[in-house]
């Protein structure tokens, strides 16, 4: 299933550093941080691309299989939706 996944981009300021990025919830004030493949899914959410090309370009540019790559962008994305950062369709996980 292809996911939906939009940035709540009216609750969290972003910015990148060395080894990632950092991401703060301005609803509660929480900050968090991602690692360089986070920060590079978290890129491609602000510009609004879908699951499947994400996912291309995590396996081209990592050289890692595409299940990998698919477990981790689920694995992220069910993290960002707990803390608020994300919003999925419904039905999405």
């Amino acid at each position: 299933m292809t996911q939906s996944v939009k940035v709540d981009a009216e609750g969290v300021v972003y910015t990148t550093v060395s080894d990632g990025a950092v991401l703060l919830n301005t609803r509660t004030n929480v900050y968090y941080s991602l690692n360089p493949v986070g920060a590079d899914i978290w890129k491609n959410l602000l510009q609004d691309r879908q699951e499947g090309a994400i996912i291309a370009d995590l396996v081209a540019r990592y050289d890692v299989a595409e299940e990998r790559a698919t477990q981790d962008f689920h694995s992220l994305i069910e993290k960002l939706e707990k803390a608020g950062l994300v919003i999925c369709d419904e039905g999405v996980r």
